[in-house]
């Protein structure tokens, strides 16, 4: 069976992805409080990006993956990447090249900047910043102050502090 299915995959019409509509203005996306104004964002490298509401801000320039989330009036700056299924929220920003992946989760009034990094399951909030090198993952809570330079925060570790 195997055998027969590879000798007409090349004759097998693949659906195409969906394209953004036109008219974006006249999408709504639930975020989890009901309906709200939303459009799916353009990457870039001209792929289709994940859902942003109309009050927050995802630059051109910045790459917003398929299953990724931007709303309240969450920004999305510079050459900042959220990927995955992550979540920006609230009135949080996500700028330079900092990078939030897998499952994570930035709301509050955090700001993660610079070449910083949230991922995993990990979870930064409140009035926090994560800046420089600094990581953040595994199932890590950071609900305020700083974390910068090389700094790694991973609540798999004892007193959440791996290097620094």
């Amino acid at each position: 069976m195997n055998i027969i299915f590879k000798e007409l995959e090349p004759y097998i019409t693949k659906k195409p992805e969906p394209e953004a509509p036109e008219d974006d203005s006249a999408n709504t996306f639930d975020f989890g409080s009901g309906e709200r104004g939303a459009r799916r964002h353009k990457n870039p490298d001209g792929t289709l990006g994940g859902w942003v509401a109309d009050s927050a801000l995802v630059e051109p320039t910045a790459y917003v993956e398929r299953d990724a989330l931007v709303f309240n009036e969450a920004k999305v700056l510079d050459q900042a990447r959220i990927l995955g299924t992550s979540q920006i929220y609230d009135t949080s920003e996500v700028h330079d090249q900092a990078k939030v992946f897998g499952n994570a989760v930035v709301c509050g009034e955090a700001m993660i900047s610079e070449n910083a990094e949230v991922y995993g399951d990990a979870q930064v909030s409140g009035v926090a910043y994560v800046h420089g090198k600094a990581r953040v993952f595994g199932k890590a809570d950071v609900s305020g102050g700083e974390i910068h330079g090389t700094a790694k925060v991973n609540y798999d570790f004892p007193n959440g502090i791996v290097d620094h």
